[in-house]
């Protein structure tokens, strides 16, 4: 009867609601501690560091528990957190190496971003970078530091403004040709600016040269030439559209001329004409398609007439 009367008392007084109130645990476990619905105050009732071999870090502070988890800091300042996929170290900042390799295909540089594996780079030499834009070599950067496009044209800007300054540098572009201009534009890559010789500077449109300034600084006609007609037997034309020089052919009876230009411009040009050899008065009635020069008498054979046009 007294030791069923003893653990009555126990129950009522020491162990009531699941709880185990300022009573031993011995064996070293727990001690002094309030045991409530399942759970201990890890900051009141809990002193110590769990070791890392135990989930912990074994450290009583932020800092020194990251320091704990790193690889060891000691001489590797300065340096950066890298990984191999399966084991953390530390590389040198500033001077990471690259592995040689060229790109994994041609739409998918080497070293590219996650939001656009065809835009990045690679190194398809040592002395060689290969950038790509929308799976598509865009520059190419050669050892001796020319930074050319791969097909030798360099886009300044974009339809998006992308570029939003032109930096002050040299920029020695490779010659190219009239129907694919080395300074052109995006959307119309058959004009822009070229050179066909040394010296020289080409403006070309439609896939053509259309005027050249020389080393003297002339400014030069150049593109297909107009035909003549009805005027005298034989006569002949040199130059373009914009400016030349007729020849009057034989027979002395002709009191006109007839132009037929190589394209039709889109309105009647301005145009002057002068007779360079007899200073005969001539007049000039151009179309848009012909320029018909008239006299008050006949030309003689092989007058030179210089004709100049332009548009407006």
């Amino acid at each position: 009867m007294t030791k069923l009367l003893l653990a009555f008392a126990l129950m009522t007084t020491n162990v009531f609601a699941s709880q185990v109130v300022t009573k031993g645990i011995t064996d070293s476990a727990i001690t002094n501690a309030k045991i409530a619905n399942g759970t201990i105050n890890l900051t009141t009732k809990v002193t110590g560091a769990l070791p890392i071999a135990n989930g912990g870090t074994g450290q009583t502070s932020a800092a020194n528990a990251i320091n704990a988890l790193l690889p060891t800091q000691t001489g590797n300042s300065g340096k950066f957190l890298t990984t191999d996929g399966s084991v953390s170290s530390w590389i040198s900042g500033g001077g990471v190496s690259f592995p040689l390799q060229a790109p994994t295909s041609s739409s998918t540089p080497q070293y590219s971003t996650t939001a656009n594996a065809g835009t990045g780079f690679a190194m398809s030499s040592g002395t060689e970078v290969d950038w790509y834009f929308n799976s598509s070599q865009a520059w190419d950067w050669a050892g001796s530091g020319a930074f050319p496009h791969n097909d030798n044209t360099f886009t300044l800007g974009s339809d998006a403004n992308r570029y939003s300054g032109v930096y002050s540098t040299l920029f020695h572009a490779t010659k190219n040709s009239a129907s694919t201009p080395v300074y052109t534009f995006t959307s119309d890559t058959n004009t822009g600016i070229d050179s066909s010789g040394a010296d020289t500077l080409d403006f070309s449109t439609g896939g053509s040269y259309k005027f050249e300034i020389d080393s003297a600084g002339h400014l030069i006609g150049k593109g297909t030439a107009p035909s003549v007609s009805s005027c005298g037997t034989s006569p002949s034309v040199s130059g373009t559209d914009t400016v030349g020089r007729i020849t009057v052919g034989t027979g002395g009876v002709a009191t006109s001329c007839t132009l037929t230009f190589a394209a039709s411009w889109s309105t009647a040009p301005v145009c002057t004409i002068a007779d360079e050899t007899t200073s005969l008065l001539v007049t000039p009635g151009p179309t848009t398609t012909t320029l018909v020069i008239t006299a008050a008498t006949a030309f003689g054979a092989s007058d030179k007439l210089a004709y100049h046009c332009l548009g407006f």
